[in-house]
């Protein structure tokens, strides 16, 4: 394999410190489709393309040097996952890619074609390709539409030129794919005036750049970059240099056209001067352009009926979506409306042309979002609301929770035309939801109150000592010092733990304020303290005071405790397949870092295998033999509702961290603390 190293700029270079004296910036292994002109290509051994150029640019602002490795598609995908490569470039999102990968902001919106010859009358839209032969790559999204029409026989090749190829020979009757590249390699190959392009607006096809699922500090870097070169016009320079040619064919059209018209205005002076001459030859222009107005009525007819059955189809897509699908222009009028959507409105005929805010629904939805999306393109994915929805009218209004996805509508030029709105109702999953966390808690609250019998029974059994031996030593001025001394603290400790396991167990509302992480630790270590030294397990603080986090608290303890009991179950097995002298280690410290806190426990136990690690946020999977598989899944969901991350780091026989990631708080005023306290 054959690989491609762009470093940074000259000009970058010659600014900074001497070549033997600068650090060797970090390299990014790039997957990329040798043969997807115009996007990345090698052309008289260069590689070069707008995806090239524009990583390139986003490469030198992040501080990345990048190493070019041809590959098809799913090999870069196999080799992402065996961490092979770093990134894959012009990526469609795909469903079934999603729990391995993540999708970066796409750089480059283009939309699926098909692409005849001049002379093919019979293909008009997607439906006509039932009983053709059609050429298009492999494993794409439009691959994946293809399959589900009946009766269609096609050519799949690993990249989209080899599929052009394939038209051009005459081996199929159309070409479904990429339009920006199949107009590019047409134009480049001097073949454009000798096919058109039917149906370029149905699929939106986002091409984007992939990393590893759990890359996300790689993905937001790419992210940042991105947006960086879209701001200082960057992007616009290198969108210009490829995709805008036509704009001078254009002029040159013109140019040829006032011409042309000069022409004719001398001509009409010969006419004129020539009487007679010049009304048989209007005459018989007059036919010409009669038949020809003929003609393009005909055709206007055949366009319209052409236009109802694409219309049709489009519904049909929209009406088979599970989901509410709403489609608006730039002023706000409804275009496309599905039955999902038509049901929440409580409406069987659609409401087309009205503007949205006429829908209190919309309106709700759409107020806020609405210019962001048209003036600026920018994307509202995965939002959750509630609503109350109307019932009949003695019913109260239900209420209904929402999941919504509001992004742009683009046209075939890449201009934004509209938006488009989603949504689902949840109401369901947020129940089936809150039940497994209640179910996890009471799993972990049984586990901790068969954990306290222990730390209990010590100081009853220390009070009960004193209780006996009060008639005996009871006049003995040292027996009195040391009950004095030791019973009210064997009681504090008790009303203590019993505090803390009521805390713990109580249900509340998420409540997110600012938190002293110390304080917040230190009441969940104090469940497992006494159990710890029974049990040989060495624990070490590291938390540092004054460091504030903004959180529910009761959301953190609950994840708190859980990490916590899985640490020490794997000290324990740990400890019965490798019986040591030493005390095991149970380590937990906090740091502030940026905007944020992290809170580390790191465990000496048996560690997971690779495996294992990479599923242990998924529900129900569980090493345990009694283990319910909720633990973690449901934990990172906690975090991830407090805006924090919950990451996971192991080796087998080596041990586990687990790290809670929160935003840094606000410590409050000496007010709020009495207050609160």
């Amino acid at each position: 394999m054959v690989a491609l190293s762009t470093p940074l700029p000259a000009a970058a270079a010659e600014t900074g410190p001497p070549a033997s004296e600068a650090p060797e910036p970090p390299r990014l292994r790039v997957a990329y489709d040798p043969d997807f002109a115009p996007f990345h290509f090698v052309q008289n051994g260069q590689l070069q393309g707008f995806a090239v150029d524009l990583l390139s640019a986003m490469a030198e602002r992040a501080g990345y040097v990048l190493d070019w490795r041809p590959m098809s598609r799913w090999q870069s995908v196999d080799a992402l996952q065996q961490d092979d490569i770093d990134l894959i470039v012009s990526m469609n999102y795909m469903a079934e890619l999603n729990d391995r990968l993540a999708f970066t902001e796409p750089y480059f919106v283009s939309s699926a074609a098909i692409v005849v010859p001049v002379s093919d009358e019979t293909i008009h839209n997607l439906l006509d390709l039932s009983e053709k032969v059609v050429a298009l790559q492999g494993e794409t999204p439009e691959f994946e539409l293809l399959k589900n029409i009946r009766r269609v026989r096609f050519h799949w090749t690993t990249h989209a030129h080899d599929a052009l190829q394939l038209l051009v020979r005459q081996r199929a009757d159309a070409f479904f794919g990429n339009a920006a590249v199949a107009r590019y390699w047409l134009e480049q190959q001097g073949l454009a005036k000798q096919y058109r392009f039917v149906e370029s607006h149905f699929l939106p096809l986002e091409m984007s750049i992939a990393v590893r699922k759990e890359k996300q500090r790689l993905l937001n870097q790419l992210n940042d970059a991105l947006r960086q070169v879209q701001r200082d016009s960057t992007y616009d320079r290198l969108y210009q240099r490829w995709f805008n040619d036509g704009q001078a064919q254009l002029v040159r059209q013109i140019r040829h056209l006032l011409w042309l018209l000069s022409g004719l205005s001398v001509l009409a002076a010969v006419l004129i001067i020539g009487g007679l001459y010049w009304n048989r030859l209007l005459q018989q222009e007059v036919n010409k352009k009669t038949r020809q107005l003929q003609q393009v009525n005909a055709s206007l007819q055949e366009q319209i009926r052409e236009t109802k059955n694409s219309q049709r189809f489009k519904e049909q897509i929209l009406d088979s979506s599970p989901r509410g699908i709403v489609t608006c222009d730039r002023d706000g009028r409804i275009t496309s409306i599905n039955h999902v959507a038509m049901a929440f409105l409580g409406r069987t005929d659609r409401p087309l042309a009205q503007h949205y805010s006429a829908f209190p629904l919309f309106a709700r939805l759409l107020d806020d979002t609405f210019a962001a999306v048209i003036d600026e393109g920018r994307r509202f994915l995965g939002r959750e609301i509630a609503v109350d929805m109307p019932s009949a009218s003695t019913a109260p209004a239900k209420t209904v929770h929402l999941r919504y996805y509001i992004y742009p509508l683009y046209d075939v030029e890449q201009r934004i035309d509209g938006l488009i709105l989603s949504f689902e109702d949840i109401t369901e999953e947020l129940k089936m939801r809150a039940s497994l966390f209640e179910q996890e808690k009471n799993r972990t609250l049984n586990q901790l109150v068969a954990g306290l019998a222990h730390e209990i029974r010590n100081p009853l059994t220390a009070i009960k000592t004193f209780a006996e031996l009060l008639p005996q030593k009871g006049h003995v001025p040292a027996f009195q010092q040391a009950m004095a001394y030791h019973v009210p603290r064997e009681i504090d400790r008790l009303n203590q733990l019993i505090e803390n396991l009521i805390d713990y167990a109580k249900p509340r509302q998420m409540a997110r304020m600012a938190l002293e992480v110390e304080p917040l630790v230190q009441s969940c270590l104090f469940l497992f303290e006494n159990s710890l030294q029974d049990k040989g397990i060495r624990l070490v603080r590291d938390i540092p005071p004054d460091l504030w986090v903004m959180a529910d608290a009761s959301a953190v303890k609950q994840v708190l405790i859980n990490v916590l009991l899985n640490a020490v179950d794997a000290l324990e097995q740990r400890r019965r397949q490798e019986p040591a002298e030493q005390p095991l280690t149970l380590t937990i410290r906090a740091a502030e870092e940026d905007a944020a806190i992290r809170l580390a426990v790191e465990d000496e136990g048996i560690g997971m295998d690779e495996l294992s690690r990479q599923r242990a946020f998924e529900p129900f999977f569980t090493t345990k033999p009694h283990g319910t598989g909720l633990g973690l899944a449901l934990s990172r969901q906690l975090i991830q509702e407090n805006n924090g991350e919950l990451l996971l780091e192991s080796m087998p026989d080596k041990g586990t961290r687990v790290t809670i990631i929160l935003p840094k708080g606000a410590r409050p005023d000496e007010e709020a603390l009495d207050h609160r306290r």
